[in-house]
């Protein structure tokens, strides 16, 4: 009798243990799926933030991409033009002569007025302070555009210390108007002030075809670094016949040496400022 109680209980135990066991087991498993439901909405979230951030990352490259063409465009258009100015001033002076002897006070020719060329100066003095102002909205979007403020700040400054100098010599000389608006008639330069005048014009319009090729460069670059992600390629840099001339790169082995190489030029500037 006392046997049979022992099986009967040791079969009820096992009983009870294996119910134990299968719920245990039960909730392990119950566990376990609210564990992988929070890993993957977690991963999920994470995805969703990731992509959140890629696509606010991709709206700001439109953005940035979208402003400083603007500018580009501008920079390329009044440099242009200011260097067709300045060159038509060097090819004319010979008509201007023949026109002011045969007795003409405002002769017919291509040139344009002394305040025609000061305003297209202007226009690009505008264009470069945008350019810098992009620069510094966006350079935490993209810090590889900050190359260009320093190329830039560089170029500008060769242009105006030639500028300068030829615009005190084009007010004399160029057809203008006068406080009162009264027409101010071309005097032509002597021999002498006619080749300083021209020399001055060679130097300012190769110091503006240096913002042009930085101009070039900028367009090229900044594609580069924006949208070759979306559209799997990169552009060529320019490549210029004159090896000395200095082509703006923002690839790895190129950039660092070429940002040092800006600082460093704009150091020697400002110490010799200070130096004054």
């Amino acid at each position: 009798m006392s046997l049979a109680c022992f099986l009967t209980n040791d079969i009820e135990t096992q009983k009870i243990l294996i119910s134990l066991a299968s719920n245990i087991i039960q909730i392990i498993a119950v566990v376990v799926g609210i564990i992988i439901a929070i890993i993957q909405i977690r991963k999920s979230h994470t995805n969703s933030l990731s992509l959140q951030k890629e696509n606010l990352k991709n709206e700001h490259y439109s953005k940035l991409h979208n402003e400083i063409e603007n500018v580009i465009e501008s920079l390329s258009e009044s440099e242009c033009d200011l260097s067709s100015s300045l060159g038509s001033v060097s090819l004319s002076f010979v008509l201007l002569n023949i026109s002011h002897q045969a007795g003409i006070q405002n002769p017919s020719t291509n040139t344009d007025s002394f305040r025609a060329i000061s305003s297209k100066k202007a226009k690009l003095n505008k264009a470069h302070i945008q350019l810098l102002s992009i620069i510094e909205k966006y350079e935490i979007v993209e810090p590889k555009i900050r190359i260009f403020k320093l190329a830039f700040n560089i170029a500008m400054e060769d242009v105006d210390s030639v500028y300068l100098p030829l615009q005190k010599e084009l007010v004399k000389i160029l057809p203008n108007h006068d406080a009162k608006g009264v027409p101010i008639p071309y005097r032509p330069p002597s021999n002498q002030k006619e080749q300083e005048i021209k020399l001055l014009i060679d130097n300012c319009v190769d110091k503006l075809m240096i913002v042009g090729n930085y101009t070039y460069d900028l367009r090229v670059e900044i594609q580069n670094l924006l949208l070759s992600g979306l559209f799997e390629r990169k552009l060529e840099s320019r490549k210029p016949l004159d090896p000395n001339l200095i082509v703006i790169s923002t690839e790895a082995n190129e950039y660092d040496i070429l940002y040092k190489q800006f600082e460093t030029e704009i150091d020697i500037r400002k110490s010799k400022i200070d130096k004054k």
